[in-house]
């Protein structure tokens, strides 16, 4: 029962920044969800959402390497970690 309410909470959150995205946009012309903060909160909370954006795609990035290491190892015998390795000069410029 608590993943239901925690799951209904969520959902209801969603809407209500969809409904105040539409408004903004209407308004002010925000179309990203940083914009939104800025509109509704101010300049450090926007600043809060652009980070929190990046910690988000940084954690699917490593939870994909991860992924891709324990598959790889699965086909021969080295760690996983030797595959996570070989993978990041691709990823880091």
């Amino acid at each position: 029962t608590f993943l239901i309410l925690v799951a209904s909470l969520s959902l209801h959150c969603m809407l209500l920044l969809m409904e105040v995205k539409k408004r903004l946009e209407a308004d002010f012309g925000a179309t990203s969800y940083s914009m939104v903060a800025f509109y509704s909160f101010g300049k450090w909370m926007q600043f809060l959402v652009e980070c929190l954006l990046v910690v988000t795609q940084v954690g699917f990035c490593i939870g994909y390497l991860v992924f891709i290491g324990q598959n790889l190892s699965s086909l021969d015998f080295y760690p996983s970690s030797y595959h996570i390795g070989a993978c990041l000069p691709i990823l880091i410029p």
